[in-house]
């Protein structure tokens, strides 16, 4: 039977307040719900979700890694599965801001910028397949008996090179549309001020992005790709609650929640005028047979 150490006991109190946390952040998103959710909220309410599951499994896994090679094996899995699940959406979720600030009344798949940012991302399924394959969890025999997890070499070299990539780019795409709006984006000039509040503060769930994985490389590297299960689960804890922290300060914004507003008004008038234009149709089909 082993006693926790100090560090456990630290892992467990910031476990719990970022269970807290991401309970607030998606009870507040799920209260203020009207209608059908729309695309963005999806995102915004799956990755709270993932967040959730992701912070009280590894509450449970620091608990039990201690000679435990099972909770050992399992606590790399989940950093493979639940955390990349959780960037991806974050990743979707600035794809589909950049695409709200710069189209010009096209679908998403009528963007050409949306199809590039989509295909961007197809890389993180070799990356996540080195993860499954360089993965590694073992048991110190030391007398500690700490579990220790991480990545081979290719699979952190990937990881840390498509995440610090990523981040980059769409640090960069949000810095640019700040200074160069795009062209033919929505003219009115009230949308335009609003699409500009929605790009300044997605520049900063952008960096804020680039930051947490940069700190995240800083120690994998250090620790040479492996580090005790602890502190891997306690630094990825920290990582998806500043993340969901970023996204939940980003759509709470009324400039934010008034261009949503206006998505489902324009939304709801297509709808009717294409309804109204069947209705004419089937009319005329009527009276000429």
């Amino acid at each position: 039977m082993f006693s926790p150490d100090k560090w456990e006991v630290l892992s467990e109190i910031n476990s719990v307040l970022c269970i807290t946390i991401v309970c607030f952040f998606l009870g507040r998103k799920l209260s203020s719900q009207q209608g059908p959710a729309h695309y963005a909220r999806i995102l915004v309410l799956s990755l709270f979700s993932v967040s959730w599951a992701f912070n009280l499994i590894s509450t449970l896994l620091v608990s039990t890694n201690n000679n435990n090679i099972l909770s050992c094996s399992l606590s790399i899995f989940m950093c493979i599965t639940l955390y990349a699940m959780s960037k991806i959406l974050i990743y979707l979720f600035l794809i589909e801001k950049i695409y709200v600030v710069v189209s010009n009344e096209q679908s998403r798949y009528e963007s050409k910028l949306y199809r590039i940012n989509i295909v961007l991302l197809l890389p993180y399924i070799a990356i996540f397949i080195l993860m499954i394959v360089y993965r590694t969890a073992y048991i110190m025999d030391d007398g500690t008996y700490f579990c220790h997890i991480g990545l081979g070499l290719p699979a952190t070299l990937s990881l840390v090179a498509y995440d610090f990539f990523i981040t980059t780019y769409y640090t960069l795409m949000f810095c640019r549309m700040l200074i160069w709006p795009a062209e033919g984006a929505s003219g009115a000039p009230g949308t335009q001020t609003s699409l500009r509040y929605v790009a300044k503060r997605n520049l900063v769930a952008a960096v804020v992005a680039l930051i947490v994985s940069s700190a995240n490389v800083v120690i994998l590297i250090t620790l040479d790709g492996v580090e005790r299960g602890l502190v891997c689960l306690t630094s990825c804890t920290l990582d998806v609650t500043i993340n969901a922290t970023a996204i939940f300060w980003v759509t709470s914004h009324q400039s934010e929640i008034e261009h949503l507003n206006r998505q489902r008004l324009d939304r709801k008038v297509k709808l009717e005028i294409k309804q109204h234009q069947e209705v004419i149709i089937m009319r005329e089909i009527a009276t000429r047979l």
